[in-house]
């Protein structure tokens, strides 16, 4: 067989991904602005981008578009609930509760 079969080093490959990881932190908080100050359907793409100093195609690597950007806050969001509720209920246990419906409401 031929051809390259050089690697990069781990310190290009790592410094390579934690860009790739800023810059999707940086369009997922964009479009959190985009979305809460226009709203969805006016929010767009090259908005995002201009917020997040990106370009276009940065979003289209990490993203399918501007509804899977809504759909991973989406879901980051409801993983954030969903922690506060088993913190809330784990705390409510901790202090000795165990009442159902009074761990529930703790959870709510």
């Amino acid at each position: 067989m031929s051809g390259n079969t050089e690697r990069e080093p781990a310190g290009v490959t790592a410094r390579a991904s934690e860009r790739g990881a800023a810059t999707r932190t940086a369009l997922l908080s964009a479009a959190r602005e985009a979305f809460l100050t226009s709203g969805f359907v006016e929010a767009g793409v090259t908005d995002i981008v201009s917020r997040a100093e990106a370009s276009v195609g940065s979003l289209y690597h990490h993203f399918s578009g501007k509804a899977d950007l809504y759909l991973t806050l989406f879901e980051e969001f409801q993983e954030r609930q969903a922690r506060r509720t088993r913190q809330a209920v784990h705390t409510a246990r901790a202090a000795g509760e165990d009442d159902p419906v009074r761990l529930f409401v703790a959870g709510a």
